[in-house]
This record gives C-alpha cells, sequence and structure tokens, in this order.
C-alpha cells in the first residue's frame, strides 16, 4: 500500500463520516461493492483487481462527496513531496542520512552519466557534420576541376570552327529552290451512268449524292481528300485535270481511298503508266446494261458540307 493511496482513503473516510453517510448507502448509489470502497479507505490496493480500479473508484468515491479527485491527489503528492524532502534536509544536518547502497547508483551519479552521455552524442555529431561538410567541398573541388579541364579541352574545337565560318558560307549550295507552297487538290467526277459518291474535302463531306448522267461534280481540297464511289466503271475521275484510276486492285472498288499531298504523285503516276488500260476500259461501256439504282433526293449542294461521312 503507498502513502499517497492511504491518504486519500483516509481523507475520503474523514468527508464521508462527516457529511453522515454511511458506506453501504454510498456502496449502492455507486453501484461498486461495499468491499471495494472498503478497500478504498484503507487505501489497499492489492485488494482491488488492479491499480487502474483504485483510480477509478477513488474518483467516484470523492465525486460523490463533492471533492475535487484531480486537485485533492495533487495536493496530497505536494505535500509527500515537502515532507520527504524536509526529511532528508533534516538527515543531512544531523549528518544521518542514508548513503546509496553500493550498486545502485545514486541521483547525482545518474545525472553525471546522462551528461556524460549528451556531451559523447554531442561531440560525435560535431564530428559527423565536420566529415559530411570536408566531402562536400571535396566534391565540389574535384568537379570545378574537371570543368576547368573540360573547357581548355574544348577551346580550341571552337577556336577552328570560328576561322573556318567563310569556309562554310562559300561551299553552301546557293541553287536550292526556293520552297513553293504546294496547289489545292482538285477532284472531279464525271458521271456517265447512275452511281454514288462521298467525297471528303479535308474533313468536310462535300459530296454526298447520287451522281446524275452527264453531269460533272468537283471537290477542292488544301490537304487531304477521301473518295467513295459506288459503281466505279462508270465513273471517270481526274485529279488536278489528270485521269487517275484510284481502283483498288484487289477488291476492285473505291472505298475510303486517301488522296493526300504526300501521295499525290502516287496517283498521277498510276495514272499515266495505266492510260491505255483506262482508255480500253472506258469504251464498252454504252453497250454495258445500265445499273437500276434507286434515286435518292438531290438535297445536297455540290458545294456544301457535312460534319462526318456516313
Amino acid at each position: 500500500m503507498g502513502e499517497l493511496e492511504k491518504k486519500i482513503g483516509a481523507l475520503l473516510k474523514y468527508e464521508r463520516e462527516r457529511q453522515g453517510i454511511k458506506l453501504e448507502d454510498l456502496a449502492e448509489s455507486l453501484r461498486i461493492s461495499l468491499a471495494s470502497l472498503e478497500h478504498i479507505e484503507t487505501g489497499n490496493v492489492d485488494g482491488l483487481p488492479s491499480e487502474i480500479y483504485f483510480g477509478l473508484f477513488a474518483k467516484s468515491y470523492a465525486e460523490a462527496l463533492g471533492i475535487d479527485y484531480a486537485a485533492t491527489k495533487n495536493a496530497i503528492q505536494q505535500d509527500i513531496i515537502e515532507h520527504e524532502d524536509e526529511q532528508v534536509s533534516a538527515e543531512e544536518e544531523s549528518g544521518t542520512a542514508v548513503k546509496p547502497v553500493t550498486g545502485e547508483p545514486s541521483e547525482e551519479q545518474g545525472k553525471s552519466k546522462k551528461k556524460t552521455k549528451l556531451q559523447t552524442i554531442i561531440i560525435g555529431l560535431a564530428i559527423l557534420i565536420i566529415i559530411i561538410g570536408g566531402y562536400f567541398i571535396i566534391k565540389q573541388l574535384l568537379h570545378e576541376m574537371r570543368s576547368t579541364d573540360r573547357k581548355k579541352e574544348t577551346s580550341e574545337p571552337v577556336a577552328t570552327a570560328v576561322k573556318d565560318k567563310d569556309s562554310i558560307y562559300t561551299s553552301y549550295d546557293w541553287n536550292t529552290p526556293e520552297y513553293k507552297k504546294p496547289s489545292d487538290l482538285v477532284l472531279e467526277l464525271h458521271a456517265r451512268g447512275a452511281s454514288w459518291a462521298t467525297v471528303l474535302a479535308d474533313g468536310d463531306t462535300v459530296i454526298f449524292k447520287q451522281l446524275k448522267p452527264g453531269r460533272t461534280y468537283q471537290a477542292v481540297a488544301r490537304y487531304r481528300l477521301r473518295l467513295s464511289v459506288a459503281v466505279p466503271r462508270v465513273v471517270d475521275i481526274s485529279l488536278n485535270g489528270v485521269r487517275i484510276n484510284p481502283v483498288s486492285p484487289t477488291t476492285g472498288r473505291i472505298s475510303r481511298v486517301n488522296i493526300t499531298q504526300i501521295n499525290v504523285d502516287s496517283f498521277l503516276t498510276r495514272s499515266s503508266i495505266s492510260g491505255t488500260a483506262l482508255t480500253s476500259r472506258s469504251s464498252p461501256v454504252a453497250a454495258t446494261p445500265t445499273v437500276s439504282i434507286t434515286p435518292i433526293p438531290d438535297t445536297t449542294d455540290t458545294s456544301g458540307t457535312m460534319s462526318n461521312e456516313h
């Protein structure tokens, strides 16, 4: 049993008796067993399940009597400390102070050891900082030395390059042709029979309709054309005034054929190579039976645009 618990228990018992409250009534109101309250009043911590229960029960006990448990506990602790200090002072004055047992360090020895340990840690940190700082200083010096060597190595080639500047201009090919902006892509569809065509110019739909025999339809693009024709054999196709044949050799169809400023020459070159074949194919068209296609109302003008290809 500690001195603090004894004094707290004695104070609670004194106040309960002063207020004329029976311990049995207090146990019933607090719903704490009578035996536990008796252990509280005697300061018997061992009679309770643990030391925690003493604090909890004593606090409830004090609050039931109208006592501030925390303030009372602090006051008792302070009183015990002052009493111990007075007792130690009296023993030192009388020369009867108890010396610490051998093997157990005194308070002064403990403080001295802590101080020595702290000094050791501070000295170790200082040494570590000095080592790290020296490392970075040496590293920076080596880096500067290497940079100086590199500058010396590269200084001579730079000077040589400056001297050879005139030779660069004299050897330049001044006959390089001037850049010319590519001309627009002009596509013409001449229908010799009923067909359907879709043409996109730079992403905008400019032709999306049934082609009427005898009429010519034109689409102009700056960068890209996309062409689809339902019945290629009854439609004559020209690109920039040159007859072309964009029919796929594998499928025999014209479906989403892309013509751009990059590949336009390939279409024009292919048309010149196969010009004879185109002429021979176009001659028997008159004897070929006309394909029947259901007319679709012509609601889109040749110059109109649509946002997407259908």
